[in-house]
């Protein structure tokens, strides 16, 4: 199957603006292990190497996404990271763009309310304005990217793959999401019921055969025209199987099948409850 989205790149990607790296914004905006600014330079300089590249994006991922928190160092770093991303493009460096999509896309996966109780996160309204365009940019480019190069991305390693899946979940689907795909690995099952309030925590995860509470969602493998991502379970099941993730395939029909609580019989998407735990609702 070829992918085949309609996505237009939208109007305000050329007024995108990056913050100068002389700008004392840089020591207020901090990521988990203080400023961000020493990798950005390193991302910038002229001629990296891929090595210093390497090793600047993984520097940058670390303070940007340690324990799936989100930075408010995120709201610069992104505009510098898309304007990278366009020219590996035009270099068509692959490993750079996937490198640079799935930073990205583990960012937007963490800009969820779930995360955001801290003041800490809040930003000025024209930088967070500034980094909200750049996500929606982003979306642009993430698709073309997924159909130029789906081939090549089917050679990726399982762990490279997953965490890749959950950053285009993040930036053309459903960031909570794939924020909770992300923290249950495509495997577990923390739950709580939406009607009597019962919290499950050791429930066998889908490598052991899935809880005896969840009865798994029919497959839709095949059903997909490539295009429309209107239905998340639909699309992403599919991209999953397209990318050689079968068990993640499969791992979601049991995050979409139905909850049967043993406490209450309530039944509910066996999704909801797991936001249910995390207190998403």
């Amino acid at each position: 199957m070829e992918l085949y989205f309609d996505i237009e790149e939208p109007i305000i990607s050329k007024g995108i603006t990056t913050t100068p790296l002389d700008s004392d914004l840089w020591e207020q905006y901090q990521g988990a292990y203080g400023s961000a600014l020493p990798d950005i330079q390193d991302l910038m300089k002229e001629h990296p190497t891929q090595e210093d590249l390497a090793y600047a994006l993984e520097n940058l991922r670390d303070n940007l996404d340690h324990q799936l928190s989100f930075y408010p160092a995120s709201y610069l770093c992104v505009p510098y990271l898309l304007k990278l991303l366009e020219q590996k493009k035009t270099q068509q460096d692959f490993w750079c763009q996937w490198n640079l999509i799935t930073i990205m896309g583990r960012i937007a996966l963490t800009d969820i309310p779930y995360n955001h109780s801290d003041c800490k996160c809040k930003a000025d309204t024209a930088i967070e304005e500034n980094y909200r365009n750049c996500m929606l940019v982003l979306r642009q480019k993430t698709a073309y990217f997924l159909m130029q190069n789906l081939e090549q991305l089917k050679l990726l390693d399982s762990f490279e793959k997953s965490e890749f899946s959950t950053a285009v979940l993040a930036i053309l689907g459903d960031r909570e999401t794939a924020f909770l795909l992300e923290n249950m690995l495509f495997d577990l099952f923390l739950v709580k019921c939406s009607g009597c309030q019962l919290e499950q925590e050791e429930l066998p995860g889908f490598r052991d055969g899935g809880p005896a509470e969840i009865t798994p969602a029919p497959s839709v493998i095949g059903r997909w025209d490539g295009r429309s991502l209107e239905d998340l379970y639909l699309w992403f099941s599919n991209f999953l199987y397209l990318l050689g993730e079968e068990n993640a395939a499969q791992a979601l029909s049991w995050y979409y099948g139905t909850y049967t609580c043993p406490n209450c019989g309530k039944r509910d998407l066996a999704l909801t409850v797991v936001r249910n735990y995390y207190d998403m609702q």
